[in-house]
């Protein structure tokens, strides 16, 4: 909010935990426990006016002295068949104008005085965790996991899958600067859609890992927290990038007609038998995808024909081949692009 920043914490240790909301006024330089209220751990932080709202494992908190006092915003909810709000694991917050939008497992709860009172949404389209939720204007959009991207209408009873490019992967978080939406997941790692989620375009230059668990935009900056997907403790960080950069290296890669493709990260990666690797092409044209050891001997072609324009999809089983690492190269045309994989079981 403004100046302040705040986090929520839960943490379990051998010999101690400790959970609540932090919050730092000199950029996280220093932090602050700011825990009258929210006895449980938070999984999730919300702005809206003057109101922060914590997500917790016991429902909602708020707070009206940006995080000085929490008090209980668990209303009773209209059309929830006897669920309580209270009793709800909240695991993503959210606002768009005056309303409140809450993601737990499987549905959403929406708030248009405060947390006073909520209405129950059941999220038909997926029995999974809604693990982050973030406003485009007047968009609410859902990050679900093993589900993709989602699209709510401003009353929340209308859902609309936006995943092409995603491919039901699991989305970690969502962050938003003006129109552009920013996607972390489980190893794809990051992408961008500037067209409410039509379609989505990777933007992993420079950052090392393919799991990003986080995301946020701070003070022209897009920050991300990433980790191995293979070796998650084993490497981890939080990375910074310029947003102009990040936004410019998409439009240029969308407008250059040097590039006719764009090549997603396989899905799921690592994986045991099976994996699928999308490309999206700005016009139909004969492709051709090769994967080769890590020694750089081919392994098998498993694509070598003509593909329309749009969204594409080639899958290799690869159920017959070691464990290990392997890269993937697609051809169109005079252009070629590379990406690695993984063969775990």
């Amino acid at each position: 909010q403004d100046s302040v920043l705040f986090v929520g914490v839960f943490m379990v240790h051998v010999l101690f935990f400790f959970f609540g909301v932090f919050r730092s006024s000199d950029d996280g330089d220093s932090w602050s426990p700011y825990n009258t209220g929210p006895i449980s751990d938070v999984y999730s932080l919300a702005v809206n006016d003057a109101n922060v709202f914590a997500g917790t494992q016991i429902g909602v908190y708020r707070s009206t002295d940006y995080g000085d006092n929490w008090n209980d915003a668990n209303g009773p909810i209209t059309g929830g068949m006897g669920i309580e709000m209270r009793y709800q694991y909240i695991v993503s917050l959210a606002s768009l104008g005056t309303t409140i939008f809450a993601g737990g497992y499987r549905d959403v709860f929406v708030s248009t005085n405060y947390g006073s009172t909520w209405s129950f949404v059941r999220f038909n389209v997926t029995t999974n965790r809604i693990n982050s939720l973030a406003a485009v204007g007047t968009n609410m959009f859902a990050a679900v996991a093993n589900g993709g991207v989602f699209r709510i209408s401003g009353s929340g009873d209308t859902f609309t899958a936006v995943r092409a490019g995603l491919s039901g992967r699991t989305v970690n978080s969502l962050a938003v600067s003006g129109t552009n939406l920013f996607a972390g997941t489980d190893g794809g790692g990051g992408f961008l859609t500037t067209d409410l989620g039509e379609t989505w375009t990777p933007i992993n230059d420079g950052l090392p890992y393919s799991s990003v668990i986080a995301l946020a935009v701070h003070k022209g900056n897009l920050y991300a927290g990433a980790a191995s997907i293979v070796e998650f403790w084993h490497g981890a960080g939080v990375f910074v990038r310029p947003l102009s950069e990040v936004v410019t290296s998409v439009n240029q890669t969308s407008t250059n007609e040097l590039a006719p493709s764009l090549l997603s990260q396989n899905y799921p990666n690592p994986f045991t038998n099976v994996t699928d690797i999308e490309f999206t092409l700005r016009e139909s044209a004969h492709v051709t995808i090769t994967i080769y050891n890590a020694l750089g001997a081919i392994v098998q072609t498993i694509a070598s024909k003509e593909f329309p324009a749009g969204h594409n999809t080639a899958t290799w089983d690869a159920s017959s081949h070691e464990v290990g690492l392997y890269f993937y190269r697609i051809n169109v045309g005079s252009q070629s692009e590379t990406k690695s994989l993984v063969i775990m079981r």
